[in-house]
């Protein structure tokens, strides 16, 4: 294991699956706590790769994965991983690089493939809903790619999940996300806002609902009805605005 190890470390980076590290236990309680959290994570490590696996046969705007691995820091911490592909930027660094909108052209050019990488990926039954700029990777040919599926759900004989809690990130949520069991589920619909969010984000240089506390944001977008702003001369700004339906 720790010649494979070696090996994903000089060629790919490990990537962790969470942000979760398993602080060590007492004595008496160790064993049977870290198998049981071991056993969890390790079938969501797991459920998550072999959605990867499945998409990338179904799709190319999704990120390559090389494989899992269990990682053990060096204090012997252990972290669960997925070993993919190493990518040197993400959208959101590419914004932060320029300092502002992007050019016409490369929204355009973005925006095509990732509402068709989206597309694909609902047609596979897939939810992704966390969408947002630092889960979006750029390749070595400047082309997109969707990663951290850690949230996603397959949507399998209905067309909504019932997720148990609220997940995503706020500025890029649909208003169904903030109320799932009050909206009856997340769909589609709910991918599709985040994504305009991120167009947004092309188009202006900014995040959107920047500076307001995510309480302010839940009230905006569920009570107030708002929508993010879509600068005016914005690329297919009509069509982008669709992306924003309070009606799903």
């Amino acid at each position: 294991r720790e010649a494979i190890l070696r090996h994903c470390r000089e060629r790919f980076e490990l990537c962790d699956l969470f942000v979760h590290t398993w602080a060590r236990a007492s004595a008496d309680t160790a064993g049977t706590f870290f198998r049981t959290i071991m056993a969890s994570f390790q079938s969501i490590c797991f459920y998550s790769s072999d959605v990867l696996v499945t998409l990338r046969r179904q799709c190319d705007g999704v990120c390559v994965l090389h494989g899992t691995c269990e990682k053990v820091l060096p204090d012997g911490t252990p972290r669960m991983c997925v070993v993919m592909k190493r990518y040197e930027r993400s959208l959101a660094d590419v914004i932060e690089q320029v300092g502002g909108p992007l050019d016409e052209a490369t929204v355009r050019r973005y925006g095509y493939s990732l509402f068709r990488t989206l597309r694909q990926l609902h047609e596979s039954g897939l939810v992704v809903q966390d969408i947002k700029p630092p889960n979006i990777l750029v390749d070595a040919h400047d082309e997109l790619v969707i990663a951290d599926f850690g949230i996603a759900e397959v949507v399998r004989t209905q067309t909504r999940i019932m997720p148990s809690s609220v997940r995503g990130t706020f500025n890029y949520m649909a208003p169904e996300a903030f109320d799932p069991a009050g909206s009856g589920g997340i769909g589609a619909p709910a991918d599709v806002w985040s994504m305009g969010c991120v167009m947004v984000e092309m188009v202006s240089g900014v995040t959107p609902w920047q500076g307001m506390p995510m309480q302010q944001i839940m009230m905006a977008v569920t009570v107030r009805q708002r929508t993010p702003d879509v600068p005016e001369g914005a690329p297919e700004a009509a069509l982008l605005r669709r992306c924003f339906s309070h009606a799903a």
